[in-house]
C-alpha cells in the first residue's frame, strides 16, 4: 500500500461518524473461526475504535455462531486487509442521513411477528403455496433428513 495509512483512514473515516464497510482475510482476526487456521476471505463492519486498547469494533458472527461486538486489534485488522487475495481494495464508508425521520410502526411489528409464529403471511404480495415463519424451519430439517437418507442409498 503506497501512502495510504489504512488504520490512520479508518480511524478518521469512524471519528467523522462513518461504518466501514469492506472485506478481510479472517484467518487474522481474534475469535472468527479461521483464526490462525486458514484463510478466509468474508466482509466486515467496523463501527467504532479504542486509542487506548489500540482495537477497532466490530459486529457479526464469531465462532460460537452468535452475532455480538467484538474487538480486533490494530495489527491484526492490518494484517487481515493485507493478506487478502485481490487485486484491487474497496472500502465503503456509511452514515445515518440526519434529516430522515424514523419512526416505529408497531402495528406492522405485531403483524410481521404474528405471521412468522403462525407460519402465514398478511402481505398480498406474497400469495401462492409458499412456505412462511417456522413451518420453513421444519421444512428444511425434513429436507435435509431427506437428502441424507438418498446419499445413504446411493453409497449402496
Amino acid at each position: 500500500m503506497i501512502g495510504l495509512d489504512i488504520l490512520k483512514l479508518f480511524r478518521q473515516m469512524l471519528s467523522n461518524g462513518h461504518y466501514i464497510q469492506s472485506c478481510y482475510n479472517e484467518e487474522s482476526i481474534p475469535g472468527k473461526w479461521a483464526y490462525q487456521n486458514s484463510f478466509y476471505h468474508h466482509d466486515f463492519l467496523l463501527i467504532g475504535y479504542d486509542d487506548v486498547k489500540k482495537v477497532f469494533l466490530s459486529a457479526g458472527y464469531l465462532k460460537d455462531r452468535k452475532f455480538q461486538r467484538y474487538e480486533i486489534p490494530y495489527s491484526n485488522m492490518l494484517q487481515s486487509i493485507l493478506s487478502l487475495k485481490m487485486e484491487r481494495l474497496w472500502f465503503s464508508f456509511w452514515t445515518y442521513n440526519p434529516d430522515v425521520s424514523f419512526f416505529l410502526n408497531l402495528p406492522r411489528v405485531i403483524s410481521e411477528l404474528s405471521d412468522y409464529l403462525n407460519s402465514t403471511t398478511s402481505l398480498s404480495i406474497y400469495q401462492g403455496e409458499n412456505l412462511y415463519g417456522l413451518v420453513t424451519i421444519e421444512a428444511l430439517g425434513d429436507l435435509f433428513q431427506k437428502q441424507g437418507r438418498a446419499r445413504e442409498t446411493d453409497r449402496f
